[in-house]
């Protein structure tokens, strides 16, 4: 019998009970460090994938609440990492950033801006890497929020560098 055959005779209560142990398996191996499942899942994907390619940077994750800053680099470079579930395209906000008009010239607050697209299984799809002026000319307000997202368009996606791609057709690299 397949997990998904036994996961379905739970009843609801039991469902969640299920979810509440996962969860606190996952904090357990340090796989998560929030409610932020998505967010989390991507940062622990983006980390351990440019450790084990050769030549890309090496880097730790940025200490649990840091604003606009998820993973730093051996050489010192900041890093923003954002989690999207396919076939979602919009990114979580950027806040600390200048409102839209505002004169006051704009603080790097990272050199790259990682994005992660995550299929239905939590596995990426792609790994797409932007520097600080490509997130400023793509970066779009979002006015419920009062911050910054990006929209991952193909104009996006042509101005970035590709860290990694899955073959949609075969599910392979």
């Amino acid at each position: 019998m397949t997990f998904d055959e036994e996961i379905e005779k739970l009843n609801d209560d039991s469902l969640w009970e299920l979810f509440s142990l996962v969860e606190k398996h996952l904090r357990k191996r340090k796989l998560i460090r929030s409610r932020n499942i998505v967010g989390d899942r991507g940062e622990e994907i983006v980390v351990r994938t440019y450790n084990k390619i050769p030549n890309e940077p090496k880097l730790q994750r940025a200490l649990e609440g840091t604003q606009n800053l998820d993973a730093i680099s051996k050489k010192g470079e900041r890093y923003a990492i954002k989690a999207i579930s396919y076939p979602n395209t919009t990114t979580s906000a950027f806040y600390g950033l200048n409102d839209p008009g505002s004169s006051k010239p704009e603080a790097k607050r990272f050199e790259y801006v990682v994005v992660v697209t995550l299929d239905d299984k939590f596995q990426p799809i792609e790994i797409l890497e932007a520097d600080w002026n490509t997130f400023l000319r793509f970066k779009k307000w979002h006015s419920t929020m009062k911050a910054w997202n990006l929209s991952v368009t193909k104009s996006f996606r042509q101005s970035c560098r590709v860290v990694f791609k899955r073959n949609m057709m075969t599910g392979k690299e």
